[in-house]
This record gives structure tokens, C-alpha cells and sequence, in this order.
């Protein structure tokens, strides 16, 4: 039994993997020197038991400063940096009956992560954001006035709006103004964002499920 260390996205990062697979293929041209390798491996973590596929390979014409051959080295599903909230499946019940777009938005933004495409996931999180505010306080006609309504109906606070603009300028500017955000940028938009959604969905429908636990207080009669 092959064990090695590989990434694991139920886990987070490096975990020893089982590998139950390995297919090698290696290539050589004799008149121009150059030679590639390339292996797929079928792993099993050893911990979650998670199965995914490894993708290793170099070619002898993409060298380090040391003159070795770099490796590229590839995961299917693609490696995640990141893990979805732990509270996303409460939305379905946070949201309106039977609407889970927000949950299905969440999830989109991570898949375009997970596929290092971070103009989509930037555009997602507006997207995100403003279909938030139409459900909430429907559609002002202009972006500064849905802004305004939400925060005079008391979903963020002057606080929470501050730092909510830059988020939405930013999906504004990869939009229009082929802005295209790092991924430290994008850890940031998205703490901020999901900051929000846990405030106005996970936390009321959390404090309305204590609400409904908590006995009433019994009212002493007064002596007459």
C-alpha cells in the first residue's frame, strides 16, 4: 500500500493519502532532448476517506532556478483554498419557502474559487449582495437607493455599509473596469459578505429558534 501526502478538500490542506490507482506516462523526443512525465493517481484520504484524482507532471523544458524540472501538480475536484460556511444549509430555512438562491449563489461563488476564476467570483458576490436587497426591500431603481433603503430598515448598519461599498465597488469595477481581484482580495470580500448574510438569515433564525425555547415569565398577582 502507496501512502503520500496530498490536499484534501473535506479536511483542509495536506493529509496522508492512500493512493488505490496509479497510471504513469512518460514521453521522450531522442532528436530534440526534451521529455515529459505525467502520473494520475486515485487517492483515498486517510482520514475522511475522501476519493479525488492527482494529476502530476514536468517537462524537461520548464525548469526551476536550480535547472530541475518544475512539477505541476493539479487536483480533481480542483483544490479548494477555502471551505463554504458551516451555516449555509440553515439558509433554506432562514430564506423564503422554497427560494434557495441565495444558498445556490453562496455555492456558485465557491465553485468559481475553487476554479481560480476570480472575476466570476467577485461579480457573484455583487450579484449576491444586491439579490439580498431586492428581497428584502425590494428594487428603489437606483444601486445608492437600495443601499440607503436597506440600511434605514436596519438589515446592516452604518458600520456594516461602509465596508459593504468597497465589496460592491469592486464587483462594479471587474464588470466594467476590468478590475480582476487577488485571491487575499476575495477572502476579504467574502468575510464581509458572509458577515452580512450570517447577521440578517443565520443569526435572527437562530435567536427566533431560542425565542421559541425560552419559558415566558410568570407574572405575580398582587396581594389584594
Amino acid at each position: 500500500m502507496k501512502i503520500i501526502k496530498a490536499h484534501c478538500n473535506v479536511c483542509g490542506g495536506g493529509r496522508r493519502q492512500e493512493v488505490l490507482r496509479e497510471e504513469v506516462s512518460d514521453w521522450n523526443d531522442d532528436e530534440s532532448g526534451i521529455s515529459s512525465s505525467a502520473s494520475y493517481e486515485m487517492i483515498k484520504c486517510c482520514g475522511c476517506e475522501g476519493i479525488s484524482l492527482r494529476h502530476s507532471s514536468w517537462c524537461s523544458e520548464d525548469l526551476d532556478n536550480s535547472g530541475d524540472p518544475v512539477e505541476t501538480i493539479r487536483y480533481y475536484p480542483p483544490e479548494t483554498f477555502r471551505q463554504e460556511p458551516s451555516w449555509l444549509w440553515e439558509l433554506s430555512c432562514a430564506c423564503s419557502p422554497g427560494d434557495r438562491s441565495v444558498e445556490e449563489l453562496v455555492h456558485e461563488i465557491y465553485v468559481a474559487l475553487q476554479n481560480d476564476s476570480l472575476r466570476l467570483a467577485a461579480m457573484g458576490i455583487r450579484a449576491l449582495v444586491e439579490h439580498v436587497m431586492h428581497e428584502k426591500i425590494g428594487d428603489q431603481g437606483t444601486f445608492r437607493e437600495n443601499l440607503n433603503k436597506f440600511e434605514l430598515e436596519g438589515f446592516i448598519s452604518k458600520s456594516q455599509r461602509e465596508v459593504l461599498e468597497p465589496v460592491l465597488e469592486a464587483g462594479h469595477a471587474t464588470i466594467h473596469r476590468s478590475y480582476k481581484p487577488s485571491k487575499l482580495d476575495l477572502v476579504a470580500l467574502i468575510d464581509i459578505t458572509e458577515n452580512i448574510l450570517e447577521s440578517i438569515y443565520i443569526n435572527q433564525l437562530r435567536a427566533s429558534q431560542i425565542k421559541g425555547k425560552v419559558p415566558p415569565r410568570i407574572r405575580k398577582q398582587l396581594e389584594r
